[in-house]
C-alpha cells in the first residue's frame, strides 16, 4: 500500500467534506467522479448530475471521519470507517444527526487525480 496514496486520498475524503459543508460545486466536481454511484443510508441511490444537485441543496453542519481504513491497489483504493454526518436535507427541515459507516471506492485518473466513483452509507444509530 501506498503511503502517499493513502495520505492523498484522507486529504480528498477531507476535502469532500468541507466541499459540501461551503456547497463548493467545483471543488466537490473535482474530488466526485461525474459516473459517481452514491447510495444513501436510506437506500436511495443517486448518480451524477442528479446526486450532485441533491448534495449541493443540503445544509451539510458538519461531517466527521475517523479510523479510516484505506486499501490501494493500482489505480483503484477503498476507504472504510465511521462516519457522522449533522444535516439539514432542505431549508425548512430539521437538522438530522447520521452516525455510520462509508465505504467509498476512488480511481485514479489521468494526471494523477484520484476521484470517488462509489460512495455508499449505512447508519447504525440513527436519530
Amino acid at each position: 500500500m501506498s503511503v502517499e496514496a493513502t495520505a492523498q486520498l484522507c486529504r480528498l475524503e477531507k476535502d469532500r467534506c468541507s466541499a459540501l459543508f461551503e456547497r463548493d460545486e467545483r471543488r466537490l466536481r473535482e474530488i466526485v467522479a461525474p459516473e459517481v454511484i452514491h447510495v444513501h443510508g436510506t437506500g436511495l441511490v443517486q448518480r451524477g448530475d442528479e446526486y450532485f444537485a441533491h448534495a449541493l441543496s443540503a445544509a451539510y453542519r458538519v461531517t466527521e471521519r475517523s479510523e479510516l481504513e484505506v486499501d490501494v491497489d493500482g489505480d483503484f483504493a477503498t476507504m472504510l470507517g465511521p462516519i457522522t454526518t449533522t444535516v439539514r436535507q432542505t431549508e425548512d427541515a430539521d437538522l438530522r444527526r447520521l452516525e455510520g459507516i462509508a465505504l467509498q471506492v476512488w480511481r485514479l485518473r489521468p494526471r494523477a487525480q484520484w476521484q470517488q466513483v462509489t460512495f455508499q452509507f449505512t447508519v447504525i444509530h440513527p436519530s
